[in-house]
């Protein structure tokens, strides 16, 4: 996660409905996440707080964004 940030943008995660009214359950990694979607694209990850990564952009619908507690950095040797 190295270099300048893309966005800074202003976020809300519920769990489910944007009702916010009651924590995430225990082993559901799943978010609904509130932002602007057009500076987005599927696959970006969220570091805040905590990270997120985008799992799907659909118009007109809640975005839904899985928790990431843990990233690792995946490499290929050159063929």
């Amino acid at each position: 996660m190295t270099g300048a940030p893309i966005a800074v943008l202003p976020a809300a995660f519920s769990p489910a409905n944007y009702e916010f009214a009651e924590p995430q359950t225990y082993g559901k990694a799943t978010w609904q996440a509130l932002f602007d979607g057009s500076q987005s694209l599927v696959g970006d990850i969220l570091v805040g707080p905590r990270t997120f990564f985008v799992a799907a952009l659909q118009a007109l619908l809640p975005i839904p964004v899985v928790e990431a507690p843990h990233i690792v950095d995946v490499r290929r040797p050159p063929l």
